[in-house]
């Protein structure tokens, strides 16, 4: 048997030069994801509990993070040079769709709810064939089975 080889800081000479310098510039801004979570944490305690401006409030929550992902993908088409066109477009197309979701948030959250609860029928309909696929082999297959009936009624729950 093999040992896995540990990561080491040796690692970053595979990367091309252009590239370190891009992570190293980067990395300065550790911090922001820091400030990020702390105040997902705050908005979650504070901000939503659950009325009906709670519902516009995610709405335009959703939009500003789409208008976040849109600017990301520019700076990003900014770092590298194949296809950067496809970082534009993507963009556009996020920026586009954050502007419509902060004009329109409770249709935003109506949408992301119902995608959100199709997911969730999915997940619920995978989990519970895997449940029975591993009947013969895991004792336990039946916990795959209670969580896939949990997840398809959350998946009706949230199409209400």
């Amino acid at each position: 048997m093999q040992a896995t080889p540990t990561p080491s800081g040796d690692q970053l000479d595979d990367i091309p030069p252009e590239g370190r310098e891009a992570l190293k510039q980067m990395s300065v801004y550790w911090w922001v994801w820091l400030v990020i979570g702390i105040a997902w944490v705050i908005i979650a305690l504070v901000i939503l509990q659950f009325t009906d401006r709670s519902l516009d409030i995610i709405g335009i929550i959703i939009g500003a993070m789409f208008i976040g992902a849109g600017i990301q993908y520019f700076v990003l088409s900014t770092l590298v040079h194949r296809w950067r066109w496809v970082w534009i477009v993507l963009g556009t197309l996020l920026i586009i769709g954050g502007v419509v979701a902060i004009f329109n948030p409770a249709e935003t959250f109506e949408a992301v709810a119902d995608v959100l609860g199709f997911i969730f029928l999915l997940v619920g309909i995978t989990w519970i064939f895997q449940a029975f696929a591993e009947k013969d082999h895991n004792e336990v297959w039946w916990l795959g089975l209670v969580a896939g009936i949990l997840m398809l009624i959350i998946a009706f729950w949230t199409s209400l």
